[in-house]
């Protein structure tokens, strides 16, 4: 009367399809995550600098040399790429003294920043670049380095030392 065989191969073929659909899924949001996580390391820059300069404190009319490191954000290795940084100068209200733009030599980012005779004393601060990093689609990726320009140190404000107690112990502590 009624032939069960024809139900039987549906039933099958709809039981593979759904185990099939069933075991792509994790591969499906598997490769939507990578592929975020690929969009998420292009929106935000992976680069890190770090700015060594020839020391903290500068005279009016002196030479800022400094030398610059790019590396990796993840894996801290040094970054090879070959594009120009810039280099400001900028006082305490973030208005640029002086900017340069230097190229690596041979994956190094070195150079030097003249300090005019004019330039106000204070803190001041030494940051570098990318042009990528001022895209406004991204994160900016600024490096920001204190240094201070002025013929005496800065005032640097410790809190008072007011109560304190100092034991000796012997060898057993107590």
């Amino acid at each position: 009367m009624f032939n069960y065989i024809p139900m039987k191969i549906f039933l099958l073929h709809l039981f593979f399809i759904f185990s099939i659909s069933l075991c792509c899924l994790p591969l499906c949001h598997l490769l939507l995550k990578n592929q975020k996580k690929q969009e998420i390391q292009y929106i935000f820059l992976q680069k890190k600098f770090y700015i060594h300069t020839d020391c903290l404190q500068y005279l009016a009319g002196d030479t800022l040399w400094f030398r610059i490191h790019k590396v990796n954000a993840k894996t801290h290795l040094p970054d090879i790429t070959t594009y120009p940084l810039y280099v400001d100068l900028a006082d305490r209200s973030n208005s640029i003294i002086n900017r340069i733009k230097i190229i690596p030599d041979n994956g190094v980012y070195q150079g030097y920043i003249p300090i005019a005779q004019t330039a106000s004393n204070g803190a001041h601060q030494v940051r570098c670049y990318t042009i990528p990093a001022t895209n406004p689609d991204t994160v900016p990726a600024f490096y920001q380095h204190p240094i201070y320009i002025g013929d005496e140190k800065p005032a640097i404000s410790l809190p008072p030392l007011t109560d304190f107690d100092v034991t000796f112990h012997p060898e057993g502590g107590i």
